[in-house]
């Protein structure tokens, strides 16, 4: 069985786990090489993730577990893409005039590298919506924006979720989809995906450098 979203065709769909337990700070190796692999900085997945313990039917493994506002976990790793109960969409941020928009965990936290200022805070809120009910209960917090800078991906979720997003605030959108490369494999696609958002942020870094000089 497949996840739902094609961003994660070739992760196995969890369904529902329990949870056994949890750790503030992310040791396992295998979720290291896990986040290795998809370009995530075990500096920032530490600030955004708890190492879980899980069990789903006789198997109990451990996962990298994402906290939700519903009091819940989405859980992600090696075993597949799961979650401890009913999920709502995550707000990260305290109100700034642009935030960013995406629709699936791994994304967030590779754009997150680029999203600290040198004192840690969040110069740019976030927010994740994976499906049409999140993003309809979020529209009331994306109104509030300026800007609304979108990532989603290229999968037919994605491109359903920026047209609603388009039809609701209208310019307010900025699309960064663009980014993300079409038509690779799951691996790919991630690689190639966050490399294109590492040198168009690098060079718009370079870009303000210059200018300040």
């Amino acid at each position: 069985m497949k996840h739902a979203n094609e961003h994660f065709k070739d992760t196995p769909a969890l369904g529902v786990v329990r949870l056994i337990g949890a750790s503030l700070m992310i040791n396992a190796p295998h979720l290291v090489a896990y986040l290795n692999e998809n370009l995530i900085p075990l500096s920032v997945a530490n600030r955004y993730l708890l190492e879980v313990d899980c069990q789903k039917d006789d198997r109990i493994f451990k996962a990298l577990g994402c906290p939700n506002p519903s009091g819940n976990y989405e859980v992600i790793g090696p075993e597949g893409i799961g979650r401890t109960g009913l999920l709502t969409y995550a707000l990260w941020g305290t109100y700034s005039k642009k935030i960013g928009l995406f629709n699936n965990q791994l994304d967030f936290l590779r754009e997150q590298k680029f999203n600290l200022t040198t004192s840690g805070d969040h110069p740019n809120d976030s927010l994740i919506a994976t499906d049409m009910h999140q993003l309809g209960k979020a529209l009331p917090e994306l109104e509030k924006y300026e800007k609304v800078h979108c990532y989603f991906d290229h999968t037919l979720q994605g491109r359903a979720l920026a047209k609603r997003l388009s039809a609701a605030i209208g310019d307010k959108m900025v699309d960064f989809s663009k980014l993300f490369e079409k038509d690779l494999s799951y691996h790919r696609y991630k690689v190639k995906a966050a490399r294109n958002i590492e040198k168009f942020l690098e060079s718009k870094k370079a870009g303000n450098q210059v200018k300040k000089l």
